[in-house]
């Protein structure tokens, strides 16, 4: 299937990007002023995680509506994920053992490195001491996602109330019952549902242009971000709450986008900022901490200055990031592989 081009998720990309480098920033900041950190009931961060989730299943959906092979759809989502990730990791992991005069990492066991082959090791470091040390959590519960994609699509199309009902009572579950370790806004379950959502609202594509739509999700994000309820140390309630401010801002920015997309220069700038939002999310916390341990802004001027270093060292290193993994992913053997993965036997989901 043909991908379908979306400028207005290419701002959307594009933001989500800009807008994590910004709260993480902020997260280690030490001084008072601290951009795009916490709403009136929660955190920036975790509500541009939802939209991250929503925007990841929506899209999926739009260019694998039908999956005609399961291993050219695996192998495509490997392509897209993998290769850069491994590129990128291997850069930091040789300049950090450079810099440490070594490889190991005494609180890891050898045998975690296998998380790190496969996507989980920032999702599970919780759990398991290991060699996480780029991207964000959510890459591995991305990857898992991924991984049931062409469940959940059968389940969309051949039962949507059964499915829609499983989806929402297991986060119910966390909500209410939560016996997990791992934080709410992290678990699977938690992220499955926006995930879910991002697919139906995709498959129901007059949901996203409507205008009654936007003015309730705006409504909702301006009323949750600025009306103080008293809830960041009631962790189940904020969680709700972080994903309706997450839903809503997916469709405000959905709308924006769809405006600020008209002008071509503009169209031509996000397409080509959303092509490396994927290398930005790899590398920015790792930039951030090292140009912090340099110098920890204070004052609002201070911040904007550092703010201004970090967009730049970041930008420009998911630009070489991109400029060389693109040779690779068309280097001979990856169309080795290319053409064993992509020359299947025809299934129908």
């Amino acid at each position: 299937m043909k991908k379908e081009k979306l400028y207005n998720v290419e701002f959307m990309r594009a933001v989500c990007a800009m807008g994590i480098v910004v709260f993480h920033l902020s997260c280690h900041v030490d001084g008072y002023f601290k951009l795009f950190f916490n709403s009136a009931n929660a955190y920036w961060g975790d509500v541009v995680v939802v939209v991250f989730f929503m925007l990841s299943g929506g899209m999926l959906y739009l260019n694998n509506s039908s999956i005609t092979s399961l291993k050219k759809f695996y192998y495509k989502r490997f392509k897209s994920v993998f290769p850069v990730f491994y590129l990128t990791y291997l850069i930091v992991f040789i300049i950090q053992a450079i810099q440490n005069g070594t490889v190991v990492k005494e609180s890891a066991m050898p045998f975690s490195f296998l998380l790190t082959f496969i996507g989980m090791d920032g999702y599970l470091l919780y759990a398991v001491p290991n060699y996480y040390i780029l991207g964000e959590w959510f890459l591995g519960a991305l990857v898992i996602l991924y991984a049931l994609y062409p469940l959940l699509l059968w389940g969309l199309k051949k039962h949507p109330v059964i499915t829609s009902s499983v989806i929402v009572l297991l986060y119910a579950w966390v909500i209410v019952h939560n016996v997990f370790e791992i934080r709410i806004m992290r678990n699977l379950f938690s992220n499955l549902l926006v995930f879910y959502f991002g697919m139906v609202v995709f498959r129901y594509k007059k949901l996203l242009s409507s205008v009654p739509c936007f003015l309730i999700s705006a409504g909702l994000l301006l009323f949750f971000a600025l009306v103080d309820l008293s809830v960041f140390d009631n962790l189940p309630v904020r969680d709700v709450i972080t994903r309706i401010m997450g839903v809503s801002l997916f469709f405000c920015l959905y709308h924006i986008g769809e405006l600020l997309t008209q002008p071509k220069p503009l169209k031509v700038f996000f397409e080509k900022f959303g092509s490396i939002s994927y290398p930005i999310f790899l590398v920015q916390h790792v930039i951030i901490l090292k140009v912090l341990s340099y110098h920890n802004p204070i004052g609002v001027k201070d911040y904007c200055a550092v703010l201004g270093v970090i967009t730049v060292i970041v930008i420009v290193s998911a630009i070489l990031i991109d400029l060389v993994s693109k040779p690779l992913l068309r280097s001979k053997p990856f169309k080795k592989l290319d053409g064993k993965m992509l020359d299947t036997n025809p299934i129908k989901i």
